[in-house]
């Protein structure tokens, strides 16, 4: 009859992409838009629709895809505006209907803080807690940095291998970069007090008066290592040879030496920075 019509089905598999945005990795969702549209010349808007069901792909089970909370939205009735390029090279817009249906994937980061953001800071605190050790064990606090340094260096070349090649930093490579400038400013104030600290105690042993050589005048020197006869020692007061008598204490607090205070100063400022800076990275990645 002339009122009939049929209804024609096809099924459709292909492979699709769409472009992703890693700065925000691990803690990025992706949203992934897939339009379909009837492109044919026959069946413009005006003269045909289209019929459209989507449903959600069952769960595969790959261990990838277990990182990511999936939520999926479908349009059914979509007008796509497309170029039409007739045989004279004139170029037209015309509308056919479409579809479209969306991807949105959120990264589980709690998976990336276990196994990358947690090593990392015990490390990076494992450095930092060196700053606390008297400095007359200097050889163990050297050995506790670059011990974290070389720590940190072999845990970064397995991690890199996973992430994603981009071309721009992601928040995983700048907390580890924000690590290592820690740690190397940790090695850089140990080096820095150590050094001040072996300026001062060779500033002071010069300061020390020299003992007397032998055969300087007798006035300076003990009658007993004296190669002059005793018949011909002058008379010498006894005071003469008592002992000086010590410099008068300055009064007030004593003042400490340059590294002292140093070594104070980069013991509460660096891992109160790095605290700080831990806050702050991750108020905003939340």
């Amino acid at each position: 009859p002339s009122d009939s019509y049929f209804t024609l089905y096809r099924h459709v598999v292909g492979t699709t992409s769409c472009p992703m945005d890693f700065h925000r990795f691990p803690f990025d969702t992706q949203n992934c838009p897939i339009p379909v549209v009837v492109w044919e010349e026959d069946l413009p808007l005006s003269s045909g629709t289209l019929d459209a069901r989507f449903a959600p792909p069952p769960a595969t089970g790959s261990s990838y895809l277990a990182t990511f909370a999936l939520n999926y939205s479908f349009e059914s009735s979509i007008n796509y505006s497309l170029p039409d390029v007739s045989l004279n090279n004139t170029s037209m817009v015309e509308e056919y209907p479409g579809c479209q249906f969306t991807v949105t994937m959120k990264r589980n980061g709690g998976h990336f803080g276990f196994i990358v953001f947690a090593p990392i800071t015990l490390i990076t605190l494992m450095a930092l807690s060196s700053l606390f050790i008297d400095t007359s064990v200097m050889p163990a606090r050297v050995a506790l940095e670059i011990t974290s340094m070389l720590s940190l260096v072999a845990l970064t070349f397995p991690m890199t291998a996973d992430l994603p090649v981009t071309p721009y930093e992601n928040y995983v490579t700048m907390y580890n970069a924000i690590s290592t400038y820690f740690i190397f400013a940790t090695i850089i104030a140990t080096v820095l007090v150590h050094f001040l600290r072996r300026m001062h105690e060779l500033r002071g042993k010069s300061a020390k008066p020299a003992p007397a050589a032998f055969g300087e005048s007798p006035s300076r020197q003990s009658p007993l290592l004296s190669c002059t006869p005793p018949h011909v020692l002058p008379e010498t007061p006894p005071q003469a040879f008592s002992q000086p008598e010590p410099p008068p204490e300055p009064k007030g607090k004593p003042f400490s030496p340059l590294w002292v205070a140093l070594d104070y100063f980069f013991a509460c400022f660096l891992p109160t920075a790095y605290f700080l800076v831990i806050i702050v990275f991750f108020s905003v990645t939340a």
